[in-house]
């Protein structure tokens, strides 16, 4: 079990393994896709294919990786664009990669062992002192944790959901319908099954940036929960600097100093990043704060960090 308060910040890298694309990938399918995708608005939504189309030409040009990037300074394209990003996703939304994964990252699994570890009981699964801050729409991490659950521990699929509730899984920038084992109003099962009523459940539960700013309370509960953690760790996460100053980790580090608390262990990968983006990546995170021994950047997949650092210690 995971008896240490952690918190654990999620970027698209750690939904990867899982089917889900990263932020440039799904670039690529918006460009390279057109005529596929503006025919599901079409089909779907009657969203006129000439509207999709000029959609995705001003998002090509404009050189910009992330779609929520480019969606934030184009208040015209927003809700076109949600649907666009809905229907990706969901169309990527697979139980298969989730449950049945054999890639060698399938961190979901490898984190299962330890919250069950000393659990004899779905109800024990409470005691793990662990939360999810994530920027990532899917509900890959939901479904894995429902699923697991109901077979581990042999309960129905409702009370499975209710241990799944009893986490806490913050989506900063809202999620593809809230999960659930059926879809209802708001929620949805996870599912690849492309119908109007369930991309529009999905599409809704996006916020773009600066929707998302006027709305502080995710990231004022995401900083309290940084401050009353043991262990911070970031796994898939790309140091967006914008979403880092949201974060406020520097922030909470002084204020836990100025009242003589103890500094968390930070740890953070920096897959796949040179050393000069990995050095400013640790710079990102303090700002102000001194670089403390308590801070250590691993440059390995989700799953071998678990393994090789004290982050469910």
């Amino acid at each position: 079990m995971i008896l240490k308060q952690t918190t654990i910040v999620l970027g698209a890298g750690a939904s990867m393994p899982y089917g889900l694309p990263s932020g440039a990938e799904l670039r690529s399918i918006i460009c390279k896709d057109q005529a596929w995708l503006a025919g599901e608005l079409n089909d779907m939504h009657h969203i006129d294919s000439s509207e999709t189309l000029d959609f995705i030409k001003n998002f090509s040009r404009s050189s910009v990786v992330s779609i929520d990037a480019f969606l934030s300074r184009h208040d015209r394209f927003i809700n076109l664009g949600k649907l666009c990003i809905a229907t990706i996703l969901c169309a990527k939304e697979d139980s298969a990669k989730v449950m049945d994964n054999d890639a060698d990252d399938h961190w979901y699994q490898h984190m299962w062992q330890i919250l069950i570890d000393g659990a004899d009981t779905h109800n024990d699964l409470r005691r793990n002192k662990i939360k999810f801050i994530t920027f990532n729409y899917d509900r890959s991490l939901e479904y894995f944790l429902h699923q697991s659950i109901k077979y581990t521990y042999g309960v129905n699929d409702q009370e499975a959901l209710r241990v799944v509730r009893d986490f806490d899984i913050l989506h900063v920038y809202g999620l593809l319908g809230e999960f659930s084992f059926t879809t209802t109003q708001g929620a949805r099962h996870y599912t690849s099954e492309n119908h109007a009523a369930n991309i529009r459940t999905a599409a809704e539960g996006i916020k773009i940036i600066p929707e998302a700013r006027d709305d502080e309370v995710a990231f004022d509960k995401a900083r309290d929960w940084f401050y009353d953690s043991e262990i911070i760790g970031f796994l898939g996460f790309g140091f967006d600097t914008l979403n880092v100053e949201r974060l406020g980790l520097s922030g909470v580090i002084d204020l836990r100093r100025s009242n003589n608390k103890n500094i968390p262990s930070v740890i953070a990968s920096t897959y796949d990043k040179t050393d000069k983006e990995a050095k400013k990546i640790l710079r990102l995170l303090w700002q102000k704060a001194p670089l403390l021994n308590t801070l250590k950047a691993y440059n390995h997949k989700n799953t071998m960090i678990i393994r090789e650092s004290d982050l469910f210690d």
